[in-house]
């Protein structure tokens, strides 16, 4: 008489080892949370970034100068009344949102700094979790911004983009050329 081997084992442990070889595959090639995680936070200091040009860019509509520093973008007096309720200009933002706007260099990831670099250019720098390499939306997307060089491929850790301010007419979206 023959007896049948007892397979059941063998395939289950071959199984278990496909599923444990293919959602080890699945975050190498996606990245796993952790990496989605940092995705996130880096959108939120592009975000930071729209926010603390727009500002700028207002200061700079008002009084035609690129302020000095952040802290003179917030509290810029040369601001027309329309230019003073125009949305896009005070946000609603605390000032403490831009703590180290006014450092030399952003030394904590997702903070951003802003330096005047003459009348009508600035510096802002900002320090990144991982490096962005301009892929398209692969599960947490960067949003829209008008700042698009902040889209370009660029490394992780600090990033520093120079851009040259333009007037903008406080009822359109601004823009900035670099």
């Amino acid at each position: 008489m023959t007896s049948k081997r007892n397979l059941g084992p063998a395939i289950a442990l071959t199984g278990a080892g496909i599923a444990v070889a293919a959602v080890i595959a699945g975050f190498v090639v996606v990245g796993g949370p952790g990496d989605a995680r940092e995705r996130r936070l880096d959108a939120m200091t592009i975000g930071r970034i729209t926010d603390m040009m727009n500002i700028v860019q207002c200061a700079f509509n008002g009084t035609g100068v690129a302020p000095a520093s952040f802290a003179d973008a917030l509290n810029a007096t040369g601001w027309t009344d329309q230019n003073r309720s125009n949305v896009a200009c005070r946000l609603g933002i605390e000032s403490s949102y831009f703590a180290a706007a006014d450092t030399d260099t952003p030394t904590t990831p997702g903070s951003a700094t802003y330096k005047a670099l003459g009348s009508d250019s600035v510096r802002v720098c900002a320090n990144f979790r991982r490096p962005y390499e301009g892929e398209e939306c692969e599960g947490v997307c960067y949003g829209s911004t008008e700042y698009t060089e902040w889209l370009e491929p660029r490394p992780s850790g600090v990033v520093c983009r120079d851009s040259v301010l333009e007037k903008t007419d406080v009822n359109r979206p601004f823009n900035l050329s670099h």
